[in-house]
């Protein structure tokens, strides 16, 4: 498929920053990119809009590597903001990435799940990234990725 599109592909973007100015300036006609961010530059009034469907979720997590100096105060973090749903919902409210703690949506109104990946009429319609997958085999797929850009 991408063969059958290279030849009308304006550009190719490198960071996220990049396509949300290309799609802002009117560089580009549709392109894809990251959620929360076009979320934020449509609040701030950009001519852009966007649907999650065939969106792909990337998952995170909360990780203390062992020896950590402070390892007690990220336990306390934790449990202060990743368990608390309310604090999900008030986080996603000021930078619209979807709470990981389904219990967010409970202190939301409907407006503001439809922003958010995460919410279930948004989640369902989209794909997960393996991150197993991804992690034995992100060097493998770059290579192939550059060869194909230079062909």
């Amino acid at each position: 498929m991408l063969d059958r599109i290279k030849s009308h592909v304006t550009k190719w973007w490198k960071v996220e920053a990049q396509v949300i100015q290309m799609l802002t300036d009117g560089e580009v006609d549709f392109a894809v990119g990251p959620g929360g961010r076009m979320t934020v530059v449509k609040r701030q009034g950009a001519q852009v809009t966007f649907d999650y469907n065939q969106g792909i979720v990337h998952g995170d997590s909360w990780v203390i590597p062992r020896g950590a100096k402070n390892k007690k105060n990220a336990m306390e973090f934790i449990a202060w903001y990743a368990a608390n749903p309310k604090r999900h919902a008030e986080f996603s409210r000021h930078i619209p990435y979807g709470p990981l703690n389904t219990k967010a949506f409970n202190h939301m109104s409907d407006a503001e799940k439809a922003e958010l990946p995460t919410a279930p009429e948004n989640l369902k319609r989209q794909l997960s990234s393996d991150s197993e997958w991804w992690g034995k085999n992100l060097v493998k797929m770059e290579e192939r990725w550059n060869a194909w850009l230079l062909r």
